[in-house]
């Protein structure tokens, strides 16, 4: 796994993925390694979109993440599920 590399898909993490709890306590501690503490209903916005970016690349890197993380902070993920919905 390359450094900046968050999260990985491998056997055990497709195995794992079943529990969403271990998957939850995955992304708080790839938060926590970059200083990153969200609310109840913000870290669950980022959780779909994590689960959602992985199962599409397979790995989450620090900068996916990082841009998860500001686009639901800030709001901008709402705004790009209404442009998908009229493609």
């Amino acid at each position: 796994m390359n450094p900046a590399t968050i999260f990985e898909t491998t056997e055990s993490s497709k195995i794992a993925r079943r529990d969403d709890e271990s998957e939850r306590d995955r992304l708080r501690q790839a938060l926590a390694e970059i200083n990153v503490t969200l609310a109840s209903a913000p870290f669950e916005r980022a959780f779909t979109r994590v689960q959602k970016t992985e199962s599409r690349t397979g790995t989450i890197t620090e900068d996916q993440l990082s841009a998860i993380v500001d686009e639901v902070v800030t709001g901008s993920e709402t705004l790009e599920g209404v442009a998908e919905s009229f493609r």
